[in-house]
């Protein structure tokens, strides 16, 4: 008889002030050797400059796998409301002209 690893239920709390969420039209991504670090971030028109909102950093394991849940979601979405435009169209049509700390050097 072999040894079967024990599932662990975890319960997840949703603070109310968590909940709302936060609204960010930017993304940037950096890494470390041991991390994932994405900033959300939200720009208004009419102002240089994008305020970071959030800050996640993950361990590169747990990035793919939101990577991967991220892609499944995406096509499911993608099945019921339509095509999502690629990066190259909207850059092409949108271009955002954002100039990135490590741009800046």
């Amino acid at each position: 008889m072999e040894d079967k690893e024990q599932i662990t239920q975890i319960k997840v709390e949703l603070p109310d002030e968590v909940a709302i969420g936060i609204y960010t039209n930017l993304t940037s991504l950096s890494r470390s050797g041991n991390d994932i670090i994405i900033d959300f971030a939200r720009i208004v028109p009419g102002r240089g400059v994008a305020r970071i909102e959030s800050r996640v950093i993950m361990s590169p394991e747990h990035a793919k796998r939101l990577a991967v849940l991220l892609q499944r979601n995406l096509e499911e979405y993608e099945k019921r409301f339509g095509k999502i435009p690629a990066v190259e169209e909207v850059e092409a049509t949108r271009p955002m002209g954002f100039v990135t700390p490590r741009e800046e050097q």
